[in-house]
């Protein structure tokens, strides 16, 4: 959370959204805004243990003996916490009548202190007669726009209206504004249904500022926040669409079942979902704190103002508590709190956890467990300590919600944008309608009140209810006990191959429409891209081992991958067919021992957009192989274990050089994804890239696990001695060639000529030089050239998204995705076949000399050995010190890659000069003599750093 010079408290999601939603965020404060108490209450753990229950024990409800399974979410919006008991009320309620009372009530307030300066701070009960010129003063704070370009007028009090009079009709409002002494938003010109719901909100606003004691403030206020209460399904089919919804701005508890000591093995789930990682009951704690703390850790953003490290740290809270106190005695509870203290001892997890645990029966009302009444005081206390309490909310932002909600209470799931547009009226003037729109939805979606998304198919398509869409998603990720039998073979085929076949979507949405409220089919497209938005689905294209092409599709039926619901063990004989071999894995390694199923299943979505959105060749419910290429001799499985994930290569070349050449694009493209996946996802998750140490000591205690770190920097050491220090058993070392290092990272060593043409992972370090060169003159038409290059839309689309379609990264992530997709096959003449066939000739025939330059630079530097490296080094320091800033940009015309630029940044803190000089060492350790001065100046000129490539000319003159 942030703080502004006056310290008002600014949303982080403002942040997030990026300067232009910080600087439309400031215009709406000025114009009015409403400080915000609110929070959620997130209950979480294994099924059975009574989490509806305790949801029931909080709000009151009656006990139910029966146990039903949450489908996935359930949510109880705006629980009151003014009252001794707290009070659910029915659906989301509008916040903007309250903003506006706040805001009356503060302009009141300002009037009384300029008239009377010494006036004590309570406010004294207001008078009728100043009313309407508080709620004048208020309409002009908060109305969205004025209408017509004229300066309208307002409406006058009717001496006789009341706050608790019915709505005046049209006609008495058109009276008022036409004979309006002061200026407001023109209602003349507005439908007669706004009018009436402009005045009903103005008018309950006015019910809630005359009620000093009012005790329905949505918004909450600083000693009694608003809280809703959010039950999360235990089932752990349910975890993939749960994890879109966990935030930083909750309170969890942690729910644990008293009956079940935390070393008791698991009862299996009969629902017949996927198989669990969690074998014993304490498993799920871990699972559920790591996976709260993967998923809500703030983000960090430079500028943030007395937010430490620690503080950041412990956020969000989460508190244990136990159930089924009645069936066990007061020994058996105390001996199940410290079981679990001395379980989270020492882990990181256990920073967020309150020291201090609830123990509570259910089963009691009239009186209720005291303890329940403890816990709800407890909550309380802990959401009036949270960091975004009081935060600012624009009152106009907040009108905007509250329209979009009276369409859902109209029966309404979603809205278009052009509906939104409208409802906010004329935008400031340094923005278009359409900008302004996009920028508040995004706010209101970072925040989970909306779903939202402004990529190109998704634009017009506003869901007004997340919870809407979690029952959408539902009736396709979901138990079996929920499932329609009449298409049992359908579910049957999901469950064994992952396949949704567009006949079950249609059968299941069509008698979805009266549980729904809302016909699905209606707007079945979008529904489908929003939930491949969040990884959820993913259309592919029949099967990869099977098809020559991104856009086959062998039955003529729409088909969506969906591997969360893969319930499959993996069948060895399939995944490591006779006839091939396979490399020595690598691993991706998570910190705190924790890999969310989620993370795996996006993976696996990523993997099968970057290549051709084909259906994988095998899929299992933990393991899935793919082909990377149309040869389909080489394949990689992607497993996960229980905290980590394992990658191996499978191949059927017969040629030992080249057998694993796609190894080292493999890895790039899953760090590729997997950046992509934590920065939109999983902000709290860390990884290290390992190799298995293959040291005497661990080879004869058969450790599995012995892993040992590596990255782009280190493989290249590693590279030059040959040897791996094992990290357990120092020195005891395992070989390079143990480990399976060269299956996944270029050996930068210098190679014989016949390796150099064999050998993947040897493409000429000048085809860099290339591809600034299509970057620089081709950028405009990259997706053209893209789909030259046999790149499926798939993977253009997705291109374009991630880099929100700037021409010139775009262009670079398809040239690099082409390598990665062909492996030994990209070659140079293959990408000038593409430029002369979009007609960029100008651009092949540049390539052509840039060929011709390095055959004679590399005979030129075999004649003059060492010359121009010494050469190149001195230049160093000039350019650490004019060039430092843009290091990255740089390090990118050198040649450097992604991973190796950002381990650099990590390693020095992101110092520049620090950065830019290892980027320069490491360039000249990888090219050996090939790093001459003139590379160095021509990469100077690529990067736009012509005044330092000059200084270089001249150092030689």
């Amino acid at each position: 959370m942030l703080r502004s010079s006056d310290s008002a408290v600014v949303p982080i999601e403002v942040e997030i959204g990026g300067p232009e939603l910080r600087a439309l965020y400031d215009r709406a404060c000025e114009e009015g805004y409403t400080e915000v108490y609110s929070t959620r209450f997130v209950l979480v753990g294994k099924f059975g243990n009574g989490k509806t229950n305790l949801c029931n024990s909080l709000l009151g409800d009656e006990f139910d003996p029966e146990w039903k399974i949450t489908d996935g979410i359930a949510i109880h919006p705006c629980v009151m916490t003014q009252e001794q008991q707290w009070r659910k009320l029915g659906g989301q309620e509008d916040h903007f009548p309250h903003a506006v009372a706040n805001v009356m009530k503060k302009l009141r307030h300002e009037r009384q202190r300029a008239k009377q300066p010494n006036l004590p701070t309570r406010q004294s009960q207001s008078q009728p007669d100043s009313d309407v010129m508080d709620i004048t003063e208020a309409m002009k704070k908060t109305r969205i726009g004025k209408e017509g370009g004229k300066e309208p007028k307002s409406p006058t009090r009717d001496k006789q209206s009341q706050p608790d009079v019915d709505l005046p009709d049209t006609t008495t409002i058109n009276k008022r504004v036409e004979q309006a002494p002061h200026p407001l938003p023109s209602l003349a010109k507005r439908p007669q249904g706004t009018i009436r719901e402009t005045f009903q909100a103005y008018l309950k606003a006015t019910k809630i500022f005359r009620k000093q004691d009012d005790k329905s403030n949505v918004t909450g206020t600083k000693e009694h926040p608003q809280i809703s209460i959010w039950d999360f399904g235990g089932q752990e089919i349910f975890y993939s669409t749960q994890q879109v919804f966990y935030t930083h701005r909750a309170i969890y508890g942690m729910t644990m079942d008293l009956t079940k000591p935390i070393d008791n093995p698991v009862e299996m789930s009969t629902d017949g979902g996927p198989t669990s990682h969690c074998h014993k009951e304490k498993d799920f704690i871990d699972y559920h704190l790591e996976s709260i703390r993967a998923h809500t850790r703030p983000k960090v953003l430079q500028h943030e103002v007395g937010r430490t490290p620690a503080a950041r740290d412990i956020e969000p809270p989460v508190m244990f508590i136990f159930t089924n106190k009645d069936q066990v005695t007061e020994e058996t509870i105390q001996k199940f709190h410290s079981d679990t203290r001395n379980h989270l001892k020492g882990k990181v997890i256990d920073k967020h956890v309150i020291d201090m645990y609830f123990s509570v029966d259910n089963t009691k009302r009239n009186p209720e467990d005291p303890e329940v009444s403890e816990l709800r005081g407890f909550i309380l206390n802990l959401a009036r300590q949270q960091s975004y309490m009081g935060e600012r909310i624009p009152v106009k932002w907040l009108e905007l919600k509250s329209k979009l909600q009276d369409m859902y209470k109209e029966g309404r799931r979603y809205c278009s944008l052009q509906e939104v547009m409208e409802a906010i009226g004329s935008p400031p003037k340094t923005t278009t309608p359409e900008e302004n729109a996009i920028s508040i939805l995004t706010f209101w979606h970072l925040c989970g009140d909306i779903i939202y998304f402004p990529v190109q198919n998704l634009r017009n398509f506003v869901i007004l209810e997340p919870q809407w869409f979690v029952d959408v998603c539902k009736t396709i990720i979901t138990i079996p006990q929920y499932r329609d039998r009449e298409v049992k073979d359908e579910w049957d085929r999901l469950q064994e191959t992952g396949e949704l076949r567009d006949h079950l979507i249609d059968y299941v949405w069509s008698h979805r429409e009266e549980a729904l409220r809302y016909n699905l089919m209606e707007h079945k497209q979008e529904l489908l891209d929003m939930m491949e938005k969040f990884d959820l689905v993913l259309r592919c294209y029949g099967r990869s081992g099977e098809v020559s092409g991104p856009k086959c599709d062998l039955s003529g039926e729409t088909t969506y991958f969906v591997p969360s619901l893969l319930t499959s063990v993996k069948d060895e004989k399939k995944l490591y067919p006779p006839g091939t071999t396979c490399s020595k894995p690598i691993f991706i390694v998570f910190d705190g021992k924790f890999c969310p199923v989620g993370l795996y299943h996006r993976m696996v979505i990523s993997s099968m957009r970057r290549y051709f959105s084909v259906k994988p060749q095998l899929a299992y419910a933990s393991c899935t192989k793919f082909i990377t290429n149309n040869l389909k001799r080489q394949t990689f499985i992607l497993t996960k274990e229980k905290f980590f994930l394992k990658v191996e290569l499978v191949s059927s070349v017969k040629d030992e050089t080249s057998c694993f050449s796609h190894g080292p694009s493999v890895r790039e493209g899953l760090e590729e994804d997997l950046k992509d996946i934590i920065s939109k996802w999983v902000p709290g998750i860390r990884y290290k890239w390992c190799v298995r140490c293959c040291c005497e000591g661990h080879r004869e205690k058969e450790d599995a696990d012995s892993f040992l770190p590596i990255d782009e920097l280190s493989a290249t050491e590693h590279f030059k001695s040959g040897e791996i220090v094992c990290e357990t058993y120092a020195p005891a070392t395992t070989t390079v060639k143990e480990a399976g290092l060269s299956d996944w990272f270029r050996n930068p060593l210098p190679q014989t000529a016949d390796e150099t043409l064999t050998h993947p992972g040897c493409l000429p370090s000048v085809s860099q030089d290339y591809f600034h060169l299509v970057v620089r003159e081709v950028c405009p038409r990259w997706r053209e050239l893209a789909f030259r290059l046999n790149l499926s839309s798939a993977n253009v689309e997705e291109i374009e998204v991630r880099h929100r379609g700037d021409p010139r990264k775009c262009c670079r992530a398809a040239c690099d995705r082409w390598v990665q997709l062909n492996g030994s096959s990209a070659t140079v003449e293959v990408l000038k076949d593409a430029l002369i066939s979009i007609g960029e000739v100008p651009t092949a025939e540049n390539i052509e000399d840039l060929q011709q330059a390095g055959v004679y630079s590399r005979q030129s530097t075999q004649l003059q050995t060492g010359h121009w490296s010494a050469s190149a080094e001195s230049c160093f320091a000039i350019i650490v010190e004019d060039v430092c800033p843009r290091c990255t940009e740089l390090s990118r015309h050198l040649g450097l890659t992604a991973t190796q630029v950002d381990e650099i940044a990590g390693r020095h803190n992101g110092d520049p000069r620090e950065c830019c000089l290892e980027a320069l060492k490491l360039w000249y350790f990888i090219n050996g003599s090939d790093a001459s001065k003139e590379r160095l100046s021509d990469a100077l000129i690529s990067a736009e750093e012509i005044a330092t490539a000059e200084k270089l000319d001249a150092l030689a003159l």
